[in-house]
């Protein structure tokens, strides 16, 4: 049985991996970005969401994407995958 925090802290978990790999290999993942007027820019709609500028902004993100995820998941259990999913990516 899933609680209602546990697909929310593995997406924060998500956000996270990129933004340490960043840190730690000093490598530039700016790219995956969405670039408007480009075909490769189409990428960043999917990779955006875990792409963050420094430290502060992941953190601003990550406590909301926690409490918020948590409440909708305990509130619209039903929906919750295909809003979440529809959030995240549109």
């Amino acid at each position: 049985k899933t609680s209602n925090i546990q697909i929310p802290f593995l997406f924060v978990l998500l956000m996270w991996v990129p933004f340490i790999i960043e840190l730690v290999f000093q490598v530039d993942l700016a790219h995956f970005g969405i670039y408007p007027r480009k075909a490769s820019g189409l990428l960043g709609v999917l990779f955006s969401p875990f792409l963050h500028g420094d430290f502060n902004h992941i953190i601003s993100n990550s406590f909301p994407m926690l409490v918020l995820g948590s409440l909708t998941y305990y509130f619209y259990k039903p929906i919750f995958y295909k809003s979440f999913f529809n959030i995240i990516c549109l």
